[in-house]
């Protein structure tokens, strides 16, 4: 018999009740969460309060922080590099969401040297 592997992206609410945030879940995200090197940037930096426009919808999959905002503009897009820059951060941007797909853009960040 072989192992089945199911993959998919669910668009998913609190208004879901906990059964429905299992599901998302599943995918690995932990929406509302941010990883410890962020809180640490964030506390430190920032007295642990920060508000860049293009912060939003966030979401933490391991080492990998998730914000998924509305769109960008270019000088979100310098603020975003300058960021991931002064922090030894990789960024990446991407069309595949999960707060609201195709409203919606995905910018990951990950410490350089993790994967």
């Amino acid at each position: 018999m072989s192992a089945a592997r199911v993959i998919t992206t669910i668009k998913a609410e609190p208004r879901f009740g906990p059964e429905g945030m299992e599901l998302w879940r599943l995918t690995g995200l932990r929406p509302g969460r941010t990883p410890a090197w962020f809180r640490k940037i964030i506390d430190r930096d920032f007295d642990g309060n920060f508000h860049a426009d293009w912060f939003d919808h966030h979401a933490q999959d391991g080492e990998t922080l998730i914000s998924e905002p509305y769109g960008i503009c270019h000088d979100d897009l310098r603020d975003i590099l300058a960021f991931a820059d002064k922090y030894a951060l990789n960024v990446s941007i991407s069309a595949i969401t999960f707060h609201f797909p195709t409203r919606t853009v995905a910018l990951t960040f990950i410490p350089r040297g993790h994967q």
